[in-house]
């Protein structure tokens, strides 16, 4: 109604709640009335503001039942008492046993039952915990079996480091002691860094070596199918639906994109590990993101981390201010750390904004979380409390005035009932001959991989066209080292890091071996032998390294390489690696301009060629 006023659109609230139990409903009503009425109440005074636009905000939280429903339904909230365990360990404990109750004593269904949890990184928990406990029974998640947690994937991605870089004696470790557990089953074989390449090579099939060399030659596709093969990867128990969706991964990538095993790793890395095997249809319990479940309805509901903050959220959350008061209005707009040191200061109002935005929108998150109930509500919470404004403080007293006839809360265990369990109702399955309506049987699908029996012979023709691309070949050498260096220019702040800095490079693989890594270090030092140059390593300055810098009236950002700032003196540099162009000063000269509009009454740039036909020419741009 606020943004679009006099419109023709009419708000109008849905009063009945025809999918849930009476109690289910009768419950909802009166915590989120209490709760919007103790979080209204809370923020007056902390804040000295009315809370009327927060109760407003849920003054139609009452949901009308139907006269005919019957007096039906389950709620339990439990909080639980970490004891000498975690208080993770202990939900996960109390989760499995509730679920064994459920599912082996009070007949609710496998696929009725939905778990939901706020963070992603819950899921994967629960589902391992699930597989170990209830053999007979499934877990359904989009989120629950993550790539990254397949011992076969980590295994297959650990080889192919090991084809790419077989001097990683880390990665080395990993593969054999990995392999030696879940392949030949063997325990106590002890391997580490040091552990000599003979007895690595010892220890892994004899196909393997004898074929790495090879494998290098082959396409990347190849490569994993045949690595699957060699490693014996396909009969770990379990890990078929992680190797077929990780090669359809791959499959999809190889297709657009270059085929080098090192782009792979990466891409591994980056993108294909945070993947999961899709969930398609199943009778097994449901795990879901809070979020994900909006809209829906499910007949069990079990809650078990119920234990957020309801301001802060215990993470570093920025809020954009604009100052209003001399000096600082000078400056558009300011990230502010959300504090409460804020309520005395100029931004006490978009603090007081915020606060009231996080109380309604993890509220919010409780109400969607509750009401996706329809048969049976369960909840866990924090018995301590835990750290912060968190809803676990407020759930004992708002359960203990919960005025829900017939519930029990037994203030000493902190555990509150609300009816008797609803178990499930057989559905009566019709009949058809139509295919399009029969549910779909699964079928387990082995791996299997053939040999291809096709071969490519180059023509001399071919030998010769690719012989003359050797000056692109150069060429693109030129950029990646160029790229490398400016990478390593970046992150070093005095000539002193220069030699730790390239070892952190090495060992994190962006420089491949050691003779490159001497290469590059005579390099840069031969660079910082420029006066000018190794003034500015020297540490004198304070510096921004690859800092962006707003420009509010193009409404876009730039990012010089280097800025070092002295008192009201600013220099800025710009890194190349290529011969010189007009268009590099226009570059600068817009760094510089920037940095005389920030207030810097000398500002000083430069252009540092480092890779030129010229060797470590310094140009100054003005």
């Amino acid at each position: 109604e606020k943004e679009f006023p006099g419109s023709p659109v009419k708000a109008d609230t849905l009063r009945v709640n025809r999918r849930s139990e009476r109690r289910v409903i009768d419950f909802n009503n009166k915590l989120f009335t209490q709760a919007a009425q103790a979080i209204s109440e809370q923020y007056s005074r902390e804040l000295d503001k009315s809370g009327e636009e927060l109760v407003k905000a849920y003054s139609d939280v009452q949901q009308d039942i139907l006269p005919e429903k019957p007096d039906s339904g389950y709620v339990e909230v439990r909080m639980i008492d970490k004891g000498e365990s975690t208080f993770e360990e202990s939900v996960y404990s109390q989760l499995m046993d509730t679920l064994e109750t459920l599912l082996c004593e009070k007949g609710v269904k496998p696929s009725d039952i939905t778990i939901l949890v706020r963070k992603n990184k819950e899921i994967a928990p629960i589902a391992k915990l699930f597989g170990e406990r209830f053999k007979d029974y499934s877990i359904t998640s989009d989120d629950a079996y993550l790539l990254s947690t397949s011992t076969a994937l980590n295994i297959l991605v650990a080889a192919l480091r090991y084809i790419s870089m077989p001097e990683d004696r880390i990665n080395a470790a990993f593969l054999v002691s990995r392999y030696m557990l879940a392949v030949e089953k063997r325990e106590n074989v002890e391997i580490t860094a040091d552990t000599n390449s003979a007895e690595i090579k010892s220890l892994l099939p004899l196909a393997f070596h004898d074929e790495i060399d090879s494998l290098r030659r082959k396409p990347v596709y190849e490569i994993l199918e045949r690595l699957i093969c060699i490693l014996q990867l396909h009969t770990i128990e379990g890990e078929e639906a992680y190797i077929f969706s990780f090669l359809d991964h791959a499959a999809r990538y190889l297709k657009d994109n270059p085929a080098a095993v090192e782009d792979f790793i990466k891409y591994w890395d980056e993108e294909i590990s945070a993947k999961s095997i899709p969930a398609g249809e199943s009778d097994g319990v449901r795990i879901l993101s809070i979020h994900k479940s909006k809209g829906l309805e499910f007949h069990t509901v079990i809650i078990p981390f119920c234990t957020w903050e309801l301001t802060g959220g215990g993470h570093r959350n920025i809020i954009w201010c604009k100052p209003r008061t001399s000096p600082f209005d000078g400056i558009s707009l300011l990230p502010i750390d959300y504090q409460g040191s804020m309520l005395d200061s100029i931004y006490k109002e978009e603090y007081s904004h915020e606060y009231l935005y996080q109380l309604v929108d993890n509220l919010n998150l409780l109400y969607v979380a509750c009401t996706r109930a329809g048969k049976n509500l369960i909840i866990f919470s924090d018995k301590s409390g835990g750290r912060g404004d968190t809803i676990s403080k407020r759930l004992p007293a708002l359960l203990k005035e919960m005025n829900c006839e017939g519930a029990l809360f037994d203030e000493e265990e902190q555990i509150f009932t609300y009816g008797e369990v609803v178990p499930s109702r057989e559905k009566e399955r019709k009949e058809s001959d139509n295919p399009f309506t029969v549910r779909p049987q699964s079928l387990v699908q082995k791996f299997a991989s053939y040999d291809n029996k096709l071969s490519f012979k180059q023509s001399r023709n071919l030998t010769r066209f690719l012989a003359g691309k050797s000056e692109e070949t150069k060429k693109l050498d030129h950029i990646a080292r160029g790229e490398l260096l400016h990478e390593l220019l970046s992150k070093l702040r005095t000539g002193d890091e220069l030699a730790r800095q390239i070892k952190k490079m090495r060992l994190q693989g962006i420089i491949a071996t050691d003779e490159e890594s001497c290469g590059i270090e005579n390099m840069i030092k031969n660079a910082l032998g420029n006066p000018l140059a190794r003034e500015w390593f020297s540490g004198r300055y304070k510096l921004y390294n690859e800092c962006t810098i707003l420009h509010t009236g193009e409404g876009r950002d730039y990012r010089p390489d280097r800025v070092m700032v002295e008192g009201d003196k600013a220099i800025v540099v710009d890194f190349k690696f290529g011969a010189p162009r007009k268009e590099y000063h226009a570059q600068v000269h817009k760094y510089m301009s920037l940095l005389t509009r920030m207030g810097y009454k000398e500002v000083i740039g430069y252009l540092w060629y480092i890779l030129s036909d010229n060797n470590n020419k310094i140009e100054e741009v003005k």
